[in-house]
């Protein structure tokens, strides 16, 4: 996985979030973020150890709601770590397929989930809570990054390998040329998000990086 480029810090950067806002694709500082994001989980030991995607007009949440939805998601899961004295790293990176409409907006989370705590029945029940009603099938999804929670530990090479291939993954609303910089073998894929298009932990460097 490139370690991406240092990044200017300077307060919150670029423009707040807004729900006029508009975009069609990823700045290369997003790209560049999101890797920078992987490293540093990593650097503080809590790796992305989860990819989630989650449908968010699945459970009732237009485009424009979809930053309330990701923001309760991310509470839920927060909070209940939070309780238990136990702490996350996330970053988040928004899509809209505008095509046949299988998928329509929806968020790819990177997480860590620590040891200890069942995450499938738990995700369940918050996405219950978000959507208010018994949710669709296939309207999240997960899988375990380096196939074990722990792969990051325990098979260090075939981790980093695999978080490669799903950050790529999330990065396919980058415009060519960022993609071809950056290795992304998909580009051009990530449709029209009305409001902000990535997020990440504040342990990750929080609003400072877009």
């Amino acid at each position: 996985m490139p370690t991406s480029p240092a990044l200017k810090r300077n307060g919150w950067g670029g423009d707040r979030n807004r729900a006029g806002r508009i975009s069609t694709e990823l700045t290369e500082k997003q790209v560049a973020a999101t890797f920078a994001a992987a490293d540093r989980a990593l650097a503080i030991g809590l790796p992305f150890n989860r990819f989630i995607t989650l449908h968010l007009e699945a459970i009732g949440y237009s485009d424009s709601e979809a930053g309330t939805a990701i923001g309760g998601y991310l509470k839920l899961v927060g909070d209940f770590l939070a309780r238990r004295g136990l702490s996350t790293a996330w970053r988040y990176i928004r899509e809209n397929d505008e095509g046949d409409g299988r998928k329509g907006s929806h968020v790819h989370i990177y997480l860590h989930w620590p040891a200890g705590p069942s995450f499938g029945k738990l995700q369940q029940k918050w996405v219950r809570n978000l959507a208010g009603k018994q949710t669709p099938r296939r309207s999240v999804r997960t899988r375990r990054i380096g196939g074990t929670a722990s792969a990051w530990d325990a098979a260090p090479a075939l981790y980093r390998a695999n978080l490669h291939k799903v950050l790529c993954y999330g990065l396919k609303g980058a415009p060519e040329a960022v993609a071809r910089l950056y290795g992304l073998d998909r580009h051009g894929e990530g449709g029209r998000i009305i409001g902000k298009r990535c997020g990440q932990s504040q342990n990750l460097g929080g609003g400072s990086l877009k």
